[in-house]
């Protein structure tokens, strides 16, 4: 069974034909409302939305219509001069006139629009100057920032970090076997490990509120909007006591959801928060009961165990992270490129 097709006005013009899963993602961007009209072979006129069987995509209160609305869109007649359509269907179309297949479709019909994506953004952006003057493509290409330099900055100290928390692990699953447990403290308790293991913490948490600052430019450049949370607040809530167990989350959520609105990563998100705060307070109690020497389960080989699971855990958060960038990376550009074909950039 063939799928239904639609039309519908914006701003005094016909658009289409699009699924009705265009439709849906039209209506989710807020693109057209309850009183926008269709039209489809379904109808025998242009129908507002909300008395169709399109209604079941609409949300929340239908509201009043706009004022001095006409009883069906316009259509150019000449300079100055516009007329309704009828909604008589065209003898031997079945279509109604402006729709496509109709003998005066092919003047004023808007080009089909490829898929979901491309119907929503299509009409989002199309033709519309921002304050400034400059077009939404040019906007988009002068201001939007490639995350991948910043990202392979913080890959750089991530991985050393992965690297010495497998052999930390490692030592300390091997202590009086490899190594005596004096040589393990030696080791863990030593300047240069304490420099290392603070030079690579304090370098990757750098470049990573770099990666998270410029992500959240982006997404401002992606919506064409002043985003909130603002990027300096996307980056300054993990400082803050308390509230840094969970708005960090709130804000690389509100990023993904901004940068490709069909393509979310909330997993991946969840996945990375859940593990840096499990690790956070795992290895600081691993960190306390080592230094401590303090036996776990009537055993010192209890709290070793405990410490390496500590750090192979926190191995594992930053392997998310780096996922979860990778992820957040290839979703702004995928964003981009689609903003600009949509256009004709290509």
């Amino acid at each position: 069974m063939t799928e239904t097709t639609w039309f519908y006005e914006l701003k005094g013009e016909r658009r289409g034909p699009v699924s009705e899963a265009q439709v849906e993602a039209l209506v989710d961007a807020g693109v057209i409302d309850a009183h926008t009209r269709v039209w489809s072979e379904l109808l025998d006129g242009w129908t507002p939305m909300f008395k169709t069987d399109l209604r079941s995509f609409l949300t929340g209160p239908i509201g009043a219509p706009p004022l001095d609305q006409s009883d069906a869109p316009p259509e150019v007649q000449g300079e100055g001069q516009t007329r309704g359509p009828s909604n008589r269907r065209e003898p031997g179309t079945g279509a109604a006139p402006g729709a496509q297949g109709a003998p005066s479709a092919a003047q004023d019909q808007a080009p089909p629009l490829g898929d979901m994506a491309t119907a929503a953004m299509g009409e989002v952006w199309e033709g519309e100057a921002l304050a400034g003057g400059e077009s939404d493509v040019a906007y988009v290409k002068q201001r939007f920032t490639r995350l991948e330099p910043s990202r392979y900055v913080t890959y750089l100290f991530f991985v050393p970090q992965i690297v010495l928390a497998v052999l930390l692990g490692f030592a300390g699953l091997t202590a009086e076997t490899v190594l005596t447990r004096a040589q393990f403290y030696d080791l863990w308790m030593s300047d240069g490990m304490v420099a290392v293991t603070t030079l690579l913490f304090f370098g990757g948490l750098i470049a990573f509120l770099t990666f998270v600052y410029r992500a959240a430019q982006n997404a401002g450049v992606l919506s064409r909007a002043k985003f909130k949370p603002a990027p300096w607040a996307c980056v300054g809530w993990y400082f803050v006591p308390v509230l840094n167990l969970w708005m960090p989350l709130k804000t690389m959520l509100a990023i993904a959801a901004v940068s490709d609105k069909w393509h979310r990563a909330p997993f991946k998100i969840w996945q990375w928060w859940l593990l840096v705060l499990g690790s956070a307070v795992v290895s600081l109690t691993a960190t306390l009961m080592v230094e401590g020497r303090v036996e776990l389960f009537g055993s010192f080989n209890g709290t070793l165990i405990f410490f390496s699971f500590s750090v192979l855990l926190e191995a594992a958060a930053i392997s998310s992270a780096m996922e979860m960038m990778k992820t957040l990376n290839r979703l702004q550009n995928a964003h981009r490129d689609e903003i600009l074909e949509t256009r004709g950039i290509g």
